[in-house]
């Protein structure tokens, strides 16, 4: 009869409703659970690293600057600030392998801490070098061992960037992807419940 055609349709409609409904509350479930992943895996890191990249060229300034220092005020204020940088890249480095969750970024942070072992005593004789006014193997220093050393840690600092810039974008991809599943499967059962 009519009214049982009537109730059925409202209960067809009501059904089709709840299913729209809860196809968008599952979608953006996982988005926000994708987005915290792109903020926690990729973005922290990304500033990290960002840090890292300029707390290392501002210690190799200082370092060049420790060099043409004249007097010993100015030399132990480049020292200093030179430490200053090679702290902060070790707090940031620690910040950062906090947010490693693959083996492929564990594999190229791994690389910069070696660099890193392999640059700081090198730099330690520079400066003692360059301290005590030896500027011939101060100077060889600098563009021998020093710069090979500086050469493989920007090349970790790079890779590191790269990596984790990529993995960004892939998510962000994954993200668009996914968005647009869900508003297709919402777009075609609304238009089923209209017809």
């Amino acid at each position: 009869k009519i009214g049982v055609k009537l109730v059925s349709s409202f209960i067809f409609v009501a059904l089709i409703g709840a299913f729209i409904g809860y196809e968008g509350m599952t979608s953006l479930k996982e988005a926000d659970d994708s987005d915290t992943i792109l903020y926690e895996r990729n973005l922290v890191p990304l500033g990290a690293i960002s840090e890292i990249s300029t707390a290392f060229q501002r210690m190799r300034c200082n370092a060049a600057e420790l060099f043409i220092s004249k007097t010993e005020k100015e030399k132990a204020d480049f020292e200093k600030r030179i430490a200053d940088r090679r702290a902060d890249i070790e707090k940031l480095s620690a910040e950062l392998e906090k947010t490693i969750a693959t083996d492929d970024v564990r594999k190229v942070y791994d690389e910069f801490v070696a660099s890193r072992k392999e640059f700081g005593p090198i730099m330690e004789r520079y400066i003692e070098f360059a301290n005590a006014g030896r500027s011939v193997e101060a100077l060889a220093l600098w563009k021998g061992e020093l710069e090979k050393g500086r050469t493989r840690e920007q090349a970790a600092i790079t890779a590191i960037d790269e990596l984790i810039s990529k993995r960004a974008k892939d998510r962000s991809e994954e993200n668009t992807v996914a968005a647009n599943a869900a508003s297709n499967t919402m777009l075609i059962v609304t238009i089923v419940g209209a017809l």
